[in-house]
């Protein structure tokens, strides 16, 4: 397919647009009347949130406080988010909730929904956290943010006892062989009081003894310690990490309002409607304006005829779109006292037994004797009778032999002043072959929107050979998109 590129002006993008605007139209009626309906049904959702803050929780006062810490606030962050909008935690919020179903399609549905419904944004450089809940009730956001925020609360507060535990646990058994070393130490040390192990080397022995027994002591008090502390912490309420910084609030503003909808859906349609004549346009093989021509046989000698209507109209003015064609005509005649038109098009209907017809009977209206010959009797008989009638121009029909035409032509030579040859599409190729080189002008015929761009290409290609000969191109059935008060 031949691609319709060319160089873009205001006025061709407005005879784009108005080509196609019947098109335009129903894709624009349609799609507004889609995008209005789902703007009009589609429910308002309003946004609620929440801002909670994780802090961290030190189980031992040994434990050294990084509370602004970039590598920690970083996997707290992670951490939190990816929990927030993890299955585990929407499941735990859907039960909250009790939108719990026995179907399992119905639940994945209402799980789906809580995820599309929830974002989670963290406060760079902080340990906060922005929880939104959109939903069409302003009032099931504000109480879907609440208990999204408790649960992950509770469930955060339920792994800190845990961890709780594990470490009373393990300050247990840890204080369990300190208490151990130090009976056998004081074991030990009772030994050398009584002087039952007495050598050379017992004071020293004795003070590494001692200083062995009072580190131990002293371990064993701060881990004594540590173990009231988190013993405590599990008690009360001290191993919460989540806590809601400000409750959840809402607006009752929705988040797209209704007229911003409508605005969208107009937005949307009027695209829509511009991309199918971008299309249309794009896909479009047909020839349609003078620059298709000018693009394919950089040549300017190209006329254009409007949609006349019925033939019975046709005798007001026609002569005025022929001027050019009729003065090389003329002009031809007179400086060789003969002269022979060729009458071609690349294709059936594109009006070139019609504008062979009319171009004989002018020339005959100015005293000029000429002749057509109609190759192409099988479609065009009635209609050039019809346009010819008491014009003067003497009216052949005729099969395309080549030894009879041969003989034709020479007796025309000397009998007429002009003779139009009206040539069948399908044997534009012999006759270009064998006459065209005869031939004193050559007329091809396009019809606007009908005859493709690659037909003309190759009949200009065909065509391009006899140098010898005045080629012009009428573009037939030309029609301005623009209307009248819009042109320059």
């Amino acid at each position: 397919m031949l691609l319709n590129n060319f160089n873009l002006t205001l006025d061709g993008l407005l005879r784009i647009m108005f080509r196609w605007q019947k098109i335009a139209w129903i894709v624009l009626i349609l799609s507004l009347t889609v995008n209005m309906y789902i703007a009009l049904s589609i429910p308002l959702k309003y946004e609620s949130e929440v801002i909670i803050q994780r802090k961290q929780v030190r189980f031992s006062s040994s434990v050294e406080d990084k509370e602004f810490d970039i590598t920690r606030l970083t996997s707290e962050i992670q951490r939190t988010v990816t929990l927030l909008k993890s299955r585990f935690m929407i499941e735990k919020w859907n039960d909250a909730l009790k939108m719990t179903s026995s179907d399992p399609d119905i639940n994945e549905k209402n799980i789906s929904k809580l995820r599309n419904s929830l974002a989670v944004k963290p406060v760079n450089f902080t340990d906060f956290f922005v929880i939104k809940v959109k939903t069409p009730d302003p009032r099931e956001s504000e109480r879907k943010a609440d208990v999204l925020a408790k649960v992950y609360i509770s469930w955060d507060l339920d792994q800190s006892r845990q961890q709780a535990q594990q470490m009373i646990s393990l300050l247990s058994n840890r204080m369990k062989l300190i208490r151990k070393d130090l009976s056998e130490l004081r074991g030990k040390q009772k030994l050398y009081k009584r002087g039952e192990v007495l050598n050379l080397s017992g004071s020293v022995a004795v003070e590494e003894m001692q200083a062995s027994l009072q580190a131990k002591e002293k371990l064993y008090d701060t881990l004594t310690f540590e173990m009231e502390q988190a013993e405590r912490q599990l008690e009360g309420d001290k191993l919460r990490q989540i806590h809601i910084i400000a409750t959840p609030t809402v607006s009752l503003k929705p988040i797209i309002p209704r007229s911003k909808l409508i605005l969208i859906a107009i937005v949307l349609s009027l695209i829509l409607m511009f991309q199918s004549i971008i299309f249309m346009e794009w896909q479009d093989p047909s020839v349609r304006r003078i620059g298709d021509i000018y693009g394919l046989s950089n040549t300017d000698n190209v006329i254009t005829i409007p949609r006349l209507g019925k033939i019975e109209y046709w005798e007001k003015d026609y002569a005025a779109f022929f001027t050019p064609v009729l003065s090389s005509i003329l002009s031809t005649m007179e400086s060789k006292g003969f002269c022979l038109v060729h009458i071609l098009s690349p294709a059936h209907g594109d009006g070139k037994t019609a504008i062979g017809s009319l171009l004989a009977k002018t020339v005959a209206l100015s005293n000029k004797s000429c002749c057509l010959i109609n190759l192409d009797v099988k479609k065009t008989v009635d209609l050039s009778n019809k346009i010819l009638e008491s014009s003067g121009v003497s009216y052949f029909q005729m099969e395309p032999d080549k030894q009879e035409f041969e003989k034709v032509i020479g007796q025309l030579r000397r009998t007429y002043q002009a003779v139009f040859l009206d040539i069948a599409s399908h044997h534009g190729g012999y006759f270009c072959n064998n006459h065209e080189r005869q031939a004193d002008i050559t007329c091809l015929i396009v019809k606007a929107g009908k005859t493709s761009r690659n037909l003309l290409k190759t009949s200009i290609m065909r065509l391009s050979s006899n140098t010898n000969q005045k080629l012009t191109y009428i573009l037939n059935y030309y029609e301005e998109p623009i209307p009248k008060w819009l042109r320059r």
